[in-house]
């Protein structure tokens, strides 16, 4: 997967206008995904769309942003189903990731010394940790209602 947004997409495209901002923001998300996850996972380009609609919904118009006391707006304008619905496809793409490096792992015991990344990093602290506090898949995909 290259990370560098080429000049012959860019020329490809002379005649019609380029929207830089989309273009510049899926390189960052592929650099982010490629660090945490490695080359490249099945369901990595899913996670970048789920990110993608994630921050949409982060700088959309929230009605309880605006009146705080009055939670229920939420259900009203339908913004607490589109969270919990990107929050369920999040969770699932991320434990299919971490399920797909803990199978990589298994399969090919020591063989990626310096391929690692943060889930197989996360991963072997999971499977070697005698801690205090173990920890669990909820934690590797920082998912806090777990």
């Amino acid at each position: 997967m290259s990370f560098q947004i080429s000049l012959q997409t860019l020329t490809s495209c002379s005649r019609l206008p380029i929207n830089l901002t989309d273009k510049l923001s899926s390189c960052t998300f592929a650099i982010i995904a490629g660090a945490a996850f490695g080359e490249k996972c099945k369901d990595q380009d899913a996670f970048i769309l789920v990110l993608k609609e994630t921050l949409e919904l982060l700088f959309g118009l929230c009605v309880t942003n605006m009146y705080p006391s009055v939670k229920w707006l939420d259900l009203i304008s339908g913004m607490r189903y589109k969270i919990e619905k990107v929050f369920q496809r999040t969770d699932r793409i991320l434990q299919n990731i971490v399920d797909e490096h803990r199978d990589k792992m298994q399969t090919e015991a020591g063989k990626l010394q310096g391929e690692e990344n943060i889930v197989d990093v996360l991963l072997k602290i999971q499977q070697h940790g005698d801690h205090e506090f173990p920890l669990t898949d909820n934690n590797i995909k920082s998912n806090h209602t777990g």
